[in-house]
């Protein structure tokens, strides 16, 4: 009875002893969750607001021909050959963007198109071809008459781009460049006034001027830019955007003058123009997630 009664007091001790250090033994710490990754990655669209610059390079010539001579020859004036009348102009625009992101570790690949309505414009201004030396015996070449030329208003109305884009994100902040195809559309008018002093003073002789027209151009873009997402589903951006619309006919202009009892008839034309434009904007985007 007694060994039995030792015996069992024995087994419950170490049946305590056993539990009581399991309870002791360090336990494994949970698992550690990291916060999850921002990504890029999908569709997303939104609208953007900013200012733009930009220029009109219009090339000028003056060439004359004698109305008695057959076949017609056309014979550039010395002092009016080309130029460039570089007018400036500003304005502010608004739009919309549309675009897809792919994100590959901290590299974004991106294609995004948008369109934007502008108010760039350009107040009438007057200029004189040439000095007065130039226009009465430049060259050698006596030219009986001063010639002003007026090219008026500019205005861009829209503009277009389908750019790519190359970022690298930095969690919640992505820096990109892009560039791609860019697209416009603006109209113009103005016109010429001729003068039979050589100072282009006074009174015009006569004067020509050539209604409203519109033109589009089509060339490249390249930017830079910073977008940073204040959610899950929205970001902010701010770009810069230069873009070289090209050559362009249409937007120009031909008068010709002949001054009385000469067989003289002088043209003044305006072929083409080369257009720029420049941007910064701000846009807010709602991701597609």
């Amino acid at each position: 009875m007694v060994r039995s009664l030792v015996f069992g007091s024995i087994s419950t001790l170490l049946l305590t002893g056993s539990l009581h250090a399991a309870d002791l033994a360090p336990r494994q710490a949970p698992a550690f969750s990291p916060a999850p990754v921002y990504s890029w990655t999908g569709f997303y669209a939104g609208v953007n607001v900013g200012a733009n610059w930009g220029s009109d390079c219009k090339t000028t010539s003056l060439s004359s021909f004698d109305i008695t001579a057959t076949p017609r020859v056309y014979t550039p004036i010395a002092g009016f050959a080309g130029g460039c009348n570089n007018s400036k102009d500003a304005g502010i625009l608004g739009g919309g963007q549309v675009g897809y992101n792919a994100q590959f570790g901290q590299m974004v690949l991106g294609v995004e198109t948008d369109f934007d309505v502008a108010s760039q414009n350009r107040s009438a201004t007057t200029y004189v071809f040439g000095t007065p030396a130039q226009i009465g015996a430049g060259g050698g070449v006596s030219v009986p008459f001063g010639v002003y030329a007026f090219p008026g208003e500019s205005s861009n109305k829209f503009i277009g781009t389908l750019r790519a884009r190359l970022g690298f994100a930095i969690d919640r902040t992505l820096l990109y460049v892009t560039g791609g195809l860019a697209y416009d559309s603006r109209s113009g008018n103005g016109g010429v006034a001729y003068y039979n002093s050589a100072t282009a003073t006074g009174t015009p002789t006569a004067v020509f001027t050539r209604p409203g027209s519109n033109n589009s151009g089509v060339g490249y873009v390249l930017g830079v830019g910073v977008e940073q997402a204040i959610s899950n589903s929205w970001s902010v951006k701010l770009e810069y955007l230069h873009a070289d619309l090209g050559r362009r006919g249409g937007g120009g202009y031909s008068t010709s003058y002949q001054p009385a009892f000469t067989n003289t008839n002088y043209t003044l034309s305006t072929p083409s123009s080369r257009v720029t434009s420049d941007s910064v904007r701000i846009g807010l985007n709602y991701r597609f997630n």
